[in-house]
């Protein structure tokens, strides 16, 4: 056995398991081997678990992210509209406004005319009314 240059612990102790099968480690650390095993995977599943909420919880987000901005758009262009309209009707209300004051000065002045053609009117009756009565 020289030649092979095995070396064998002393300290350590072989056992066989219930299987029939030849184990370095004794059974104590073997169960504490599979424990600890069995909780490192319950925890990568735990982990997995939590990404998949926190990636749905962040798709969430995104999402209302995305409906508010539209909703924020939406508000933008309801102000915008109602900021034309308002000075569209200001604009309007100047043009009825000028209107309303070239036709109150254009009354005036047919009233002034129309004075001026009554009082015509007036001496001319009065100018034939003494032609008529001088004959």
């Amino acid at each position: 056995m020289d030649s092979l240059n095995v070396k064998i612990n002393l300290n350590s102790s072989l056992s066989i398991d219930d299987v029939c099968k030849i184990r370095i480690l004794d059974a104590s650390t073997t169960e504490k081997t599979d424990r600890l095993r069995n909780e490192c995977n319950d925890f990568m599943e735990s982990t997995n678990n939590f990404q998949q909420v926190v990636e749905g919880f962040l798709a969430m987000i995104e999402s209302l992210a995305k409906n508010v901005e539209n909703e924020k758009m939406k508000a933008i262009g309801a102000s915008n509209l109602i900021s034309s309209i308002s000075k569209i009707r200001e604009t309007e209300q100047m043009q009825l406004q000028t209107q309303l004051m070239e036709k109150t000065i254009e009354l005036e002045r047919l009233r002034l005319q129309y004075q001026s053609l009554l009082k015509s009117a007036q001496e001319q009756e009065e100018y034939i009314e003494l032609l008529v009565t001088n004959k």
